[in-house]
């Protein structure tokens, strides 16, 4: 039941917040970008 209502709020359903996207549309290109560009430990 919980990962049906996951998988429906992080594959179908749209946020306000990200554009109108959804969390698995809007992580797509932000998750290329950050392996190309990694941040350096100190």
């Amino acid at each position: 039941m919980i990962e049906g209502w996951r998988a429906f709020d992080n594959a179908q359903r749209p946020h306000s917040s990200l554009g109108y996207q959804t969390p698995d549309e809007f992580a797509t290109p932000w998750l290329a970008h950050s392996a190309s560009h990694p941040v350096p430990c100190t």
